[in-house]
């Protein structure tokens, strides 16, 4: 199908193609225009792949019948952990954005670590979340909150004496997806659009809970 066309009605090849959205790019960044909104392009585009139907699709429905993984608690981040974060140790919100990314991508390399590239549906997409995330935790500003700062240095090193936890994927990602929505609502104009319609899969016969690789 084609996407563009000259004046004169002849297809633009890719290259060219490519080359315009590179010049309409530019343009955008020289004049300023709606600077907001390209800081929201990755956060709205994990928003739109996050919906509930995805979720329920690649980490449950994807996954054997109350499958679980064994993760540190400190990898258990909720709404409510931000709100207590904002409300007892004031910790501003570029410094909470940084530390659910940190939570977020090292959440999501426990889950593409016991799925098979090759075979199982959900390994794409647990990756290119996980791509999604690792661009916006390297554009964010180091942590200025010493607690962040501490927190972080948990999430990637967890201690052998921190509490383990076995959890589903779908439960993390829903974690994922929650705070997400808490951070950047308001700055990116994000809506809840959760569905509670279940996705169409076929019937599965019930398998064990088990944190091997699937």
């Amino acid at each position: 199908m084609t996407l563009l066309r000259s004046t004169d009605g002849r297809a633009l090849p890719w290259l060219q193609y490519l080359l315009l959205l590179g010049i309409i790019a530019q343009l955008i960044v020289s004049f300023k225009v709606d600077a907001i909104s390209l800081d929201c392009v990755a956060p709205a585009t994990l928003h739109g792949k996050l919906k509930f139907e995805n979720r329920a699709t690649f980490m449950k429905y994807n996954f054997p019948i109350n499958y679980t993984i064994d993760v540190p608690r400190i990898l258990i981040f909720r709404k409510r952990n931000v709100t207590q974060l904002l409300r007892n140790w004031k910790v501003n919100m570029e410094d909470l954005r940084l530390l659910w990314g940190s939570v977020s991508r090292n959440v999501l390399q426990k889950i593409l670590a016991v799925l098979t590239p090759e075979k199982h549906p959900s390994w794409n997409f647990t990756h290119e979340l996980l791509a999604i995330i690792n661009a916006m935790v390297a554009d964010m500003a180091p942590p200025q909150s010493e607690f962040v700062i501490q927190r972080i240095k948990r999430v990637l090193n967890p201690k052998p004496a921190d509490a383990i936890k076995s959890v589903h994927p779908k439960a993390l990602v829903d974690n994922c997806y929650r705070v997400l929505l808490v951070l950047y609502k308001d700055a990116c104009n994000l809506k809840d659009a959760s569905s509670r319609r279940r996705p169409l899969v076929p019937a599965r016969s019930k398998s064990p809970s088990t944190p091997t690789a699937i």
